[in-house]
């Protein structure tokens, strides 16, 4: 989303707002050789986009909810004008009170909540887990050279935690579903090494779906089988749960954000990117 010539059509959605709130990364400034993207919130009926904070630097992403709507985590990358170097920071939902929680010198990014909000767990080649203020950081998984584990979550009792290993030893690499518990123990394969990437995976808010986004929006039980495609049709970039689990926000790749109804089977756009905008870098539903 072009940055300086967004619209904002209402002020930001206070905590406990009907429906929640979306938070997303949109870029890309008119004129620039690189995206630059800012943390953006935006009502579920896709009004009232808000930039927080525009006196932060840019280079903002992957944003999460606190359990209670009041801090959002996102990893901020040390330059506006590439992906890389980014540390986990925490803010307030109206944007203000940064923090830098992470000092791994770069490569921390997809922070996750505990569903406590005692924790939070990220990624930095393996998987990490750390107290919200940032102490007693700990790697729970130790991946192989050439491996990378990325995107965790949170079960919603707490108990284990899902990522997304990429093996970048085959000439094609591979990306693989994993499970382990929230201590870094019992790590399980879930899905066979594919060449489709996938990008992410959640559960749902009850535990008893996941799902997964690769080229199409997927989802499947909790131990990895029955796994289908939706309908989405356009392809997926990220995506998150809304508070009830009975659909699904997606950002899809220079189109726009669409809310899939899992009830209905239909997606439906509910925001559109402007022509030079460059995507989405995350997005995420708040209680």
């Amino acid at each position: 989303m072009v940055a300086t010539s967004l619209a904002c059509s209402g002020g930001a959605w206070g905590a406990g707002s009907g429906g929640g709130r979306i938070v997303l990364s949109l870029g890309k400034q008119p004129g620039a050789t690189y995206p630059i993207y800012y943390l953006w919130t935006l009502s579920p009926a896709g009004v009232g986009l808000h930039r927080l904070n525009p006196f932060h630097k840019p280079g903002e992403y992957s944003p999460a909810w606190s359990p209670d709507g009041h801090t959002i985590a996102f990893s901020r990358s040390c330059s506006a004008v590439y992906i890389g170097g980014e540390e986990i920071w925490t803010m307030h939902h109206g944007g203000s009170d940064p923090a830098r929680l992470t000092a791994h010198c770069g490569g921390a990014d997809s922070p996750a909540w505990s569903p406590d909000g005692a924790t939070i767990a990220y990624a930095n080649i393996g998987i990490w887990r750390m107290n919200a203020d940032g102490s007693a950081a700990v790697e729970l998984t130790n991946p192989l050279p050439h491996i990378f584990d990325k995107e965790p979550s949170f079960s919603p009792d707490g108990r284990t935690i899902l990522f997304i290993r990429y093996d970048e030893r085959p000439r094609i690499p591979r990306s693989s579903l994993w499970r382990m518990d929230a201590d870094g123990s019992n790590l399980t394969r879930l899905t066979k090494p594919s060449r489709t990437v996938l990008w992410e995976a959640r559960y749902s808010p009850d535990g008893k779906t996941i799902a997964v986004a690769a080229n199409t929006l997927q989802l499947m039980t909790p131990d990895g089988s029955h796994r289908r495609d939706t309908k989405l049709s356009t392809t997926l970039a990220q995506f998150a749960w809304s508070p009830n689990g009975r659909k699904i926000a997606c950002t899809c790749r220079q189109n726009g954000v669409w809310i899939y109804n899992l009830a209905r089977r239909k997606a439906k756009q509910i925001f559109r990117f402007a022509p030079s905008a460059d995507g989405a870098m995350g997005i995420d539903w708040s209680r």
